[in-house]
C-alpha cells in the first residue's frame, strides 16, 4: 500500500526552521526607505485607515495614497496662491508588498462617499485611467475629463521610457506630464491639438487637473533617473516618497475592508464642496482660495529664505534643480491638509505647514544624497559607483591576468581590469556609445573625483603593466565607498 502523504512541515521544503527569520518584529526592520510621520488632521486619519487595509502595512505608501486621494477630490475646486492642488507622487515599492491596496482603497473610498449621496455619483468620473498610451491620448482624455486621479502601477517602466527612449511616443508622454502638472493653476489651459489623424484631435480645456500616484520597482526606477531628469523638471514635478523596505514584516491578520463612518463623515463637507461646482472642460471652474495663517506664513518665509533663496544654479546645478520648487511643493501639501480639515474655509495652520515643509525638505535631501552617492541612474555616475564598489570589494583579491602582485599591493590597476569589470547591464552599449566609451567616461569621473590618477610610464613599467594604468587613492576610495554604502 502506498504511504500516506506526510503532513506539511516547513522543514521538508529544504529550509530548516532554524534558518528562517524570527517572527519577533524586533529582528528585522520594516521601516520604509523614506520614513514619514502621519500628517495632522483628516489626511492623517485617512492614511491610518488605508494602512490598515494593506496586507503588509506600509505607512509611507498609505500616506502617499491618502494625499493623492484628497488631491484627486480637491483639484480644480481649490487654489493655493493661484496654484492648483493636484500632485504627482512616485512611490518606489518592493514587489509582493500589497500595492493593489492603492486601487482598492481608492475604489472603496469613492463607493462609501457616494453610498448615501446618489446626487454625488458623478465624482466617480474623477477616477482616471491606469495609463496613457501617448501624448495625443493624454490631451484628448483630459480635454473631456478635466479632473482625473490616476494610479499607475509598475510605473518604473514609464520612467525608463521617459528617461532613455528617443521614441516619439515616449518623449510625447513625458512632455504631456511635464505640461499638465501646472496647467491646473489659475489661467491654465490646454490649447486645442490638431493632428493629421482627426481622431487624435483634442479641444480646449480650462484648468485641467491631473493627480498621479505611481508605484514601481525601486532599482529599475532609480536606474532610469539621471541629472537630466532634474534639469528638465521631471523630478521637481514629482514627490518621490520611497516606500521600499528591507523586510515587509508580518502579514496583517486584521485587514480593514471599509473606511470608518467617522472618517467618511469627516470627508462629507469636501465632497459637498467639490460636487457643488462641476465645470465643463471649456468653463472656468468656481474655486476656493486656500488661506495662510500668520504662523504658517512665517514658517514658509523662513523656508524660502533659508532654502529656496540660497540656491545658486552656478554653484550647484543639481541642488538648484531639485530644490527650486520645494517651497511651492510644501505650500501645496500644506494646502491639501487644510482643505481636508476645513473645506468651507481652508486655512493652512502652523502644524500643516510644519509637516509639509519637513516632508519636502527631507524628500529633496534624500534625492540629493542618492545622486551624490551615485545610487541614482544608469549613466556615468552609476557606472562610476559600480567601479568604486569593485575596487573596494573585488580588486584586492582579483586574479585578473593584467594585475601583478606588486600592482595589487601598491594599488595600481590597469585598463583591462576595468573592461573585464564592465560585463553587466550598466555597461551595455547605448545609442551612439559602445561599452569602451562608457568605461572611459566612468574612469574619467573617478579621476575627477580623485579616486584615480593616471600612472606615469615609469610607474607602469615598475609594476610590469601595459596600456593605461591608474593609481588608486586609498583614502578617497574609502570615503566614496562609505558614502555609497551609507545610503
Amino acid at each position: 500500500m502506498a504511504a500516506l502523504p506526510r503532513p506539511f512541515d516547513a522543514r521538508n521544503i529544504g529550509h530548516p526552521l532554524s534558518t528562517l527569520p524570527s517572527n519577533d518584529n524586533s529582528s528585522f526592520d520594516t521601516t520604509p526607505a523614506f520614513d514619514m510621520t502621519y500628517p495632522p488632521g483628516v489626511v492623517g486619519k485617512l492614511a491610518r485607515e488605508i494602512e490598515q487595509m494593506m496586507p503588509y502595512p506600509n505607512r509611507t505608501l498609505a500616506i502617499a495614497s491618502a494625499v493623492a486621494n484628497i488631491a484627486g477630490l480637491a483639484q480644480r475646486a481649490y487654489l493655493v496662491n493661484g496654484m492648483g492642488v493636484n500632485i504627482f507622487i512616485m512611490s518606489p515599492f518592493e514587489t509582493g508588498g500589497g500595492k493593489e491596496t492603492l486601487i482598492t482603497a481608492r475604489t472603496r473610498l469613492y463607493d462609501q462617499l457616494i453610498a448615501d449621496r446618489p446626487a454625488m455619483s458623478h465624482i466617480r468620473e474623477f477616477i482616471g485611467p491606469a495609463s496613457f498610451a501617448s501624448e495625443p491620448a493624454t490631451y484628448k482624455h483630459m480635454a473631456t475629463h478635466p479632473k482625473q486621479m490616476c494610479v499607475f502601477n509598475e510605473a518604473s517602466f514609464l520612467f525608463e521610457q521617459m528617461g532613455t527612449s528617443d521614441q516619439t511616443h515616449s518623449v510625447g508622454k513625458k512632455k504631456a506630464l511635464l505640461d499638465l502638472r501646472f496647467k491646473s493653476s489659475a489661467g491654465g489651459k490646454i490649447q486645442p491639438h490638431v493632428h493629421s489623424d482627426d481622431k487624435k484631435n483634442s479641444n480646449e480645456c480650462i484648468m485641467p487637473s491631473l493627480t498621479v500616484h505611481c508605484e514601481g520597482q525601486p532599482e529599475r526606477f532609480y536606474q532610469a533617473l539621471d541629472e537630466l531628469a532634474a534639469e528638465d523638471g521631471l523630478l521637481s514635478r514629482f514627490n518621490i516618497w520611497d516606500a521600499t523596505r528591507n523586510y515587509r514584516g508580518p502579514r496583517n491578520k486584521h485587514m480593514r475592508t471599509e473606511f470608518s463612518d467617522k472618517l467618511i463623515s469627516a470627508l462629507d463637507p469636501l465632497v459637498a464642496m467639490v460636487g457643488k461646482h462641476i465645470a465643463m472642460p471649456g468653463q472656468i471652474p468656481v474655486w476656493t482660495a486656500v488661506e495662510l495663517s500668520n504662523e504658517a506664513e512665517i514658517l514658509l518665509d523662513k523656508f524660502e529664505q533659508n532654502v529656496s533663496d540660497r540656491l545658486s544654479r552656478k554653484e550647484n546645478r543639481l541642488r538648484y534643480n531639485l530644490f527650486n520648487r520645494s517651497h511651492a511643493q510644501g505650500w501645496t501639501l500644506a494646502g491639501l491638509l487644510a482643505i481636508a480639515d476645513n473645506p468651507m474655509a481652508p486655512t493652512v495652520s502652523e502644524q500643516h505647514m510644519h509637516w509639509a515643509l519637513d516632508t519636502v525638505y527631507a524628500e529633496r535631501s534624500m534625492l540629493l544624497r542618492k545622486f551624490e552617492s551615485g545610487e541614482i541612474g544608469s549613466g556615468s555616475d552609476q557606472r562610476a559607483a559600480q567601479f568604486i564598489r569593485n575596487l573596494k570589494e573585488k580588486f584586492p583579491t582579483s586574479s585578473n591576468g593584467c594585475l601583478t602582485q606588486l600592482a595589487r599591493k601598491n594599488g595600481y590597476v590597469c585598463q583591462r581590469w576595468f573592461n573585464d569589470s564592465a560585463k553587466n547591464s550598466l555597461f551595455k552599449s547605448l545609442v551612439g556609445k559602445d561599452t569602451a566609451q562608457l568605461v572611459s567616461e566612468a574612469i574619467g569621473l573617478l579621476i575627477n573625483d580623485g579616486v584615480l590618477t593616471l600612472a606615469t610610464p615609469n610607474e607602469r613599467d615598475k609594476h610590469g603593466m601595459g596600456g593605461n594604468v591608474y593609481k588608486i587613492d586609498g583614502e578617497t576610495l574609502q570615503k566614496r565607498y562609505n558614502l555609497l554604502t551609507a545610503n
